[in-house]
């Protein structure tokens, strides 16, 4: 009996679109906006130990390799990069994009 009833579980889990995963889950689209502005914001400290043996921190700095990385996310979300991929291999054959393929001359169209 148990064991049906985690593959009865699982199979639920397969069926229930990700997205909706997700939000059940806290990671909805307000909290990830939320993470995403931090990001663009971050900042760091570094930690340092004197030959007194006391710990002292630098002032904040900006990090910008973490801000970078949340620029391109928020690119890419926003869908601001043109879409590079126009074709498909599969299996040996090429898939066009259909903007990729020409119409004939004389199709009157």
């Amino acid at each position: 009996m148990g064991c049906m009833k985690h593959r009865k579980t699982l199979m639920e889990q397969a069926l229930t679109p990700l997205g909706e995963r997700l939000d059940q889950a806290g990671i909805t689209a307000d909290y990830l906006i939320k993470k995403l502005q931090e990001e663009l914001d971050a900042e760091f400290e570094r930690v340092f130990c004197t030959k007194e043996g006391k710990i002292k921190y630098s002032k904040k700095m900006i990090n910008w390799s973490t801000r970078q990385e949340a620029r391109k996310d928020a690119h890419k979300l926003r869908k601001d990069y043109p879409v590079e991929k126009t074709e498909t291999e599969l299996g040996g054959l090429i898939m066009l994009a259909p903007e990729k393929i020409k119409k004939p001359k004389n199709s009157g169209k």
